[in-house]
């Protein structure tokens, strides 16, 4: 299955060809690989239209993290809705924030599936969200 990422950029000058290329979405298997599991900052959230194949394209969340060059996570709905409850609706606002990145294991459907998992990491006088 081919899955290609596009971010919407508001009349942006591109000027690099990195800019052309586009990013890597992060996968669990990326992350389990990158030994990634930990607390990382937001350095970036915008809109990405993900196109799957014999599927409609949706328009989900994609967030960078700093120290983490040229991948880009696309969120589901529910770390979407973590995020959303610990940070506030204007997701833009998430830059800056922390959050700790960890994977589990999943049924979906009669497949156990790798997922990503993200917690904001709460203010130090609060609990995390989980």
């Amino acid at each position: 299955m081919e899955t290609k990422i596009n971010a919407d950029e508001e009349d942006k000058e591109i000027t690099r060809a990195s800019e052309l290329v586009g990013d890597t979405y992060l996968s669990a298997k990326t992350i389990m690989d990158m030994n990634m599991i930990g607390t990382f900052t937001i350095s970036e959230a915008k809109v990405l239209t993900i196109q799957q194949q014999d599927k409609p394209p949706q328009e989900k969340i994609g967030l960078k993290f700093s120290g983490v060059d040229g991948f880009v996570m696309p969120l589901n709905r529910t770390n979407t809705k973590k995020l959303q409850t610990a940070f506030g609706d204007e997701f833009k606002k998430w830059i800056g924030k922390k959050v700790e990145i960890s994977t589990q294991k999943i049924m979906v459907g009669k497949e156990t599936k790798d997922t990503i998992v993200l917690s904001p990491e709460p203010p130090k006088d609060q609990t995390r969200i989980n």
